[in-house]
């Protein structure tokens, strides 16, 4: 029934059920090769609503009784190009059939996609000097001064009249965030200990205890006057949305693309909460990735649900990639690399139509009628592989046996040329050459961005916790900025790397010196030479470089001789005379 009512709501552009005599009329005027009517039956269940025709026989409309005639249906009609429309609600396992006009032939795939022009690789002349400022890239002004007019409205909304912050305490409070990545603690209250060997002085001379558990307290990522409605992920949309712009305007655009799925860790309860048996986070929030090889996130978008889908010709993965391929560029010929779950026919036709191909990982029940046999292909030695191509629409299906059978869908990588692998032979207790078809290869190299995403995010992912169910994804989204900025660091700074903990590293010493508050009586000792004390973003930005005494004489950082008074901001010992030379940066 609903299906019907999905197609009839569609096709005759009324909600509304009406008779069977109208329906009749209507047909009368269109243009169609097939039809059938659903009589709705009866409310009460007791009149029959049966014609007194013998059912064995043609089926003829002019047998039916007047009652018949005025009783409600509804209609579905079949054009004649042979497609049938279906409303966007019915459920995804009624889909349309694909068209059984495939030839298959057993031919090497020939790409016909134009040459990917180089200038497509925008923002290539960035280069800044400090890794602070790829970070602010993403993590910019308007989105720190954002977050504090959601911090101060989330407060008022509280009780709280009295709270205010601004763009340079969120940089504070970020930057701890950011610490708590490499330098985790069972409970942060720790870092403030003073007599625990968990007492980390810097973040306590850049921020009490208590202000930064104010600001955790108040954080909050919308504005909760104005809610988002229908929005499952209302609460942190602003702050994702403002984050996937600049994702988007800084990416490295290459020609190939990774669209996979990722797992933010949470234990707690969400709609939106998936467990998926098998992955290394299998608990948690489902955010769709997209990624250029090396790893830079272009865009991602957190799942919603199977409600969300949108194309059921394609399915739920393959709607996916739908969305985020919509992101990019237009009119550049991308190559899209995704696993079985994006994968289908008509994905691949749906991209090439657009001129992007596709090469991913296909279900042996996806393939449409390929005369490709999974189980004997199984049953063949390692490296063995099959291959049929749909030389009219540039499609073809490869079969490949490695531990098991793996199949593929391209229409833009063939078999050609088969290259050597090594593997290794557990019963001879040695490493053999086995054949490999191109397309393996290129799904291999790129298929792996959204995997080098993970495993950055993973190793120094921020470790302060929340009730609160969103703070995953703020958390996800801070480490994002820190990887998409410290890839572009690599690309502009090949000579002067930084692995990415010390760009991290960086990115939250700067921020704690710069805009931290910091105690003038603070005795702080600090092991590194004294150049190396004070980023450079921080030493010459000339603002807030105050001179005050200390009751401890120590080197000055220009001159190398005692000196009893302390810059307040960069906390090295100067003389007056070299306080302008030290704050001064040589052209």
């Amino acid at each position: 029934m609903a299906l019907l009512d999905g197609i009839c709501s569609k096709i005759m552009e009324s909600k509304n059920i009406r008779t069977v005599l109208e329906l009749f009329e209507e047909l009368e005027d269109r243009d169609f090769t097939s039809a059938s009517i659903y009589l709705v039956p009866p409310q009460d269940f007791i009149e029959s609503e049966e014609d007194s025709w013998d059912e064995d026989k043609d089926d003829p409309i002019d047998n039916l009784t007047s009652r018949q005639l005025r009783s409600q249906a509804i209609l579905t009609i079949k054009s004649r190009d042979d497609i049938m429309i279906y409303n966007e609600n019915i459920p995804s396992s009624r889909k349309t059939n694909l068209k059984s006009s495939i030839t298959w032939e057993k031919t090497d795939l020939n790409p016909d996609f134009p040459i990917f022009p180089t200038h497509a690789d925008y923002n290539n002349d960035m280069k800044f000097q400090e890794p602070i400022d790829y970070f602010e890239l993403f993590f910019d002004n308007d989105v720190c001064q954002a977050l504090a007019n959601y911090f101060i409205s989330y407060a008022r909304l509280k009780g709280d009249h009295l709270f205010q912050t601004d763009a340079n305490e969120i940089k504070c409070y970020t930057a701890i965030l950011l610490l708590s990545g490499y330098i985790n603690v069972p409970r942060w209250r720790m870092l403030w200990e003073t007599h625990s060997e968990t007492y980390n002085w810097f973040v306590a001379n850049s921020m009490s205890r208590n202000r930064f558990e104010l600001l955790k307290r108040y954080t909050q990522l919308s504005d909760n006057n104005n809610p988002l409605t229908g929005d499952r992920f209302g609460a942190v949309t602003p702050i994702l949305s403002l984050l996937n712009q600049r994702y988007l305007k800084y990416a490295r655009i290459s020609e190939f693309i990774s669209i996979d799925e990722s797992m933010v860790p949470n234990y707690g309860k969400h709609s939106a909460y998936q467990f998926l048996k098998g992955k290394h986070i299998h608990v948690g929030y489902k955010i769709w990735c997209m990624c250029n090889p090396s790893g830079y996130l272009i865009q991602f978008i957190p799942y919603h649900g199977k409600e969300n889908q949108q194309n059921l010709d394609l399915g739920v993965g393959g709607s996916v990639v739908i969305k985020l391929v919509s992101y990019l560029p237009p009119g550049l010929p991308y190559k899209i690399y995704a696993n079985h779950f994006f994968s289908s026919i008509n994905l691949a036709y749906h991209l090439k139509n657009k001129g992007i191909g596709y090469t991913g990982t296909i279900l042996a029940n996806k393939i449409e009628k390929c005369p490709i046999c999974p189980e004997t292909l199984a049953k063949c030695a390692r490296g063995s592989y099959d291959y049929r191509t749909d030389a009219a629409q540039g499609l073809a299906i490869t079969g490949w046996n490695d531990n098991r059978l793996v199949m593929f869908i391209s229409t833009a990588d063939g078999i050609l040329p088969i290259e050597k692998v090594s593997r290794w032979v557990k019963i001879h207790k040695t490493r053999e050459m086995i054949e490999q078809p191109n397309v393996v290869a290129k799904y291999n190299i790129y298929m792996g961005g959204v995997g080098h995403l993970d495993q950055n995010i993973k190793e120094y992912r921020v470790g302060v916790r929340s009730n609160k169910w969103w703070w995953p994804l703020f958390g996800f989204a801070l480490d994002a900025c820190v990887n998409n900025s410290w890839h572009i660091y690599k690309e502009s700074n090949p000579k002067k790397e930084l692995d990415l903990l010390g760009f991290r590293r960086a990115i939250v010493t700067t921020y704690l010196m710069k805009y931290g508050k910091i105690p003038a009586s603070a005795a702080l000792k600090f092991p590194r030479t004294l150049n190396s004390r004070v980023p450079n973003s921080v030493r010459f930005d000339r603002d807030g470089h105050w001179l005050i005494s200390s009751d401890k004489q120590n080197r000055c950082a220009l001159c190398r001789k005692n000196s009893r008074l302390v810059c307040e901001k960069c906390r090295v010992n100067l003389h007056i005379a070299c306080a302008k030379t030290y704050h001064s940066q040589c052209e």
